[in-house]
Formats: structure tokens, C-alpha cells, sequence
């Protein structure tokens, strides 16, 4: 999958743009439901407030995905869903990681570095954007500025630990994310503040 389209799809969907030409949710009536239904019960109001639309750029390994939008709280972004090969549904509001271990393990196996990076930070409670030096050049320096050298996102041989960078616009924060597939099952994730070194 090419890195640009992935990157472009990260900084859209990470700071809640909603684009009126989003794709068409082409999923049962049933899942469309239980999804707004979640969003409404995460931050309140009626499932008719929220909107679906797909975002076929991250469809990988039989996994496709969704993202909400909550008219009640225009310009923010309000929930990430992924439809998993045996037709479970996991969300971007469990805080424990369940959600991205479940992506990764299902859909990851040939996925690249940049679509782990991406599962981890929407549904393994990271948050922030995927650092990219094209559009975040203050982010890199800043990486730099902490004494680290950036690098895009790296997944190791064996296919179980990702590294990368996030930044969190509102917090102007860079953070070092590593996430590891725990053989006994789980997402163990590390996310680490990047400060700049005293002079």
C-alpha cells in the first residue's frame, strides 16, 4: 500500500476532518447500528447524531474500516471502528489495546509498518497523529531536539514490536511509541514523552 495514501489518511482522520465526500459505509444495517449506538453511548447524545463513513485506503487483510463523526461536536473526531474477517467488530474507545491487538493479529501478518503505526494509534489508546517530515516538519525537529533521530515507522523481522512517532497537536508533544504482541496474547504499549535535552 503506498506510504502517501496512509499518511494522508492519518493526518485527516487524526485531527477530525470530516470531508463531504466520504466514502459509502457498505455494511449491514445491524452494524451500522451497534456502531452509532457506541459512539452515542461514548459521548452522549442519539446515534442519529453520528455519521459513518468507510476508509477503504486502510482496508488490509480482510479488515475494513470506519470512521465516526458526531454532528453534536462538529470539527472533532469522534470514534474509529474496524470490521474483523469474522465479522467482530472492535472500537477506538477500549483503553486497553484489545482493540488494535485484535486488528493486528487478524489482518496484520503482511500489512506494512506504516498500517501497524496507524492501528496502534487510533485503537491502542496512543492518540496524536503519525509524525510525517512532509507535513510536520516542526515535529521532527522537535524529535531531534529530545536527542532522538526520526525514522518511519519500523516493524521488526519477526512481525511483533512497532515503533514510531506521534505528535499531539493540542499538547504540542511528541511521543516515542513502541507497541509489542505479547506471545501469551495482548498489546503491550509504551509511550514515551520526547523533551528536549537541557543545553
Amino acid at each position: 500500500m503506498p506510504r502517501g495514501i496512509l499518511l494522508a489518511s492519518i493526518v485527516a482522520a487524526g485531527i477530525g476532518v470530516h470531508h463531504p465526500e466520504a466514502h459509502a459505509v457498505d455494511v449491514s444495517k445491524e452494524t451500522r447500528e451497534a456502531a452509532k449506538a457506541r459512539v452515542a453511548a461514548a459521548l452522549g447524545g442519539s446515534p442519529s447524531d453520528v455519521e459513518l463513513s468507510a476508509e477503504p485506503a486502510l482496508d488490509v487483510g480482510g479488515c475494513r474500516f470506519l470512521r465516526a463523526t458526531h454532528r453534536a461536536r462538529p470539527g472533532s473526531h469522534s470514534g474509529q471502528f474496524a470490521l474483523l474477517p469474522d465479522d467482530r467488530m472492535v472500537d477506538s474507545f477500549a483503553a486497553d489495546g484489545a482493540s488494535a491487538d485484535a486488528i493486528l493479529r487478524a489482518c496484520g501478518a503482511r500489512a506494512p509498518a506504516e498500517w501497524w503505526a496507524q492501528v496502534v494509534t487510533r485503537f491502542g489508546g496512543v492518540g496524536g497523529v503519525l509524525v510525517d517530515p512532509e507535513n510536520s516538519p516542526s515535529a521532527v525537529r522537535k524529535i531531534r531536539e529530545a536527542g532522538e533521530a526520526y525514522a518511519p515507522p519500523t516493524l521488526d523481522d519477526a512481525r511483533r514490536v512497532i515503533t514510531f512517532f506521534v505528535i499531539h497537536y493540542e499538547e504540542n508533544q511528541p511521543y516515542k511509541v513502541t507497541a509489542q504482541l505479547a506471545d501469551a496474547g495482548g498489546l503491550q504499549v509504551t509511550r514515551t514523552p520526547l523533551e528536549p535535552k537541557a543545553r
